[in-house]
């Protein structure tokens, strides 16, 4: 098994509200995710890479089994996601749009907020 293989990628999810077009999600990020290893040594920070493929994974579980994140939009990192953070991934979706707005926010904070188009890609 790999190194990746091993590697824990999701954060862990304590609870999950759902309501029309809504989807809020508790999410615990321990130090041991893969998405910490290496960024930084002195002091681990969840790169946004990793945000935006945990907002890609969620979308598609919640609102649209099977597209892809096809474009982002109005993205902001605005506080460190530090390891084992409590934080709350909130996104609505806009179906006519076809669009994601999320938002990462725990104790009176926003650690980033964007949307995300979903699509198909054309081969």
């Amino acid at each position: 098994m790999s190194h990746w293989e091993e590697s824990k990628i999701l954060p862990d999810v304590t609870a999950v509200r759902e309501s029309e077009g809504v989807v809020e999600i508790d999410l615990v990020c321990p130090a041991d995710l893969m998405q910490f290893q290496g960024h930084f040594p002195e002091q681990k920070i969840m790169p946004g890479v990793g945000q935006l493929d945990w907002v890609a994974h969620f979308a598609d579980k919640h609102f649209s089994h099977g597209l892809s994140v096809v474009e982002v939009s109005q993205l902001k990192y605005r506080d460190l996601m530090l390891p084992d953070v409590t934080v709350t991934l909130k996104m609505s979706f806009e179906e006519a749009k076809q669009r994601v707005r999320f938002s990462y926010e725990g104790e009176d904070k926003v650690y980033s907020s964007g949307i995300v188009k979903l699509g198909t890609f054309d081969v």
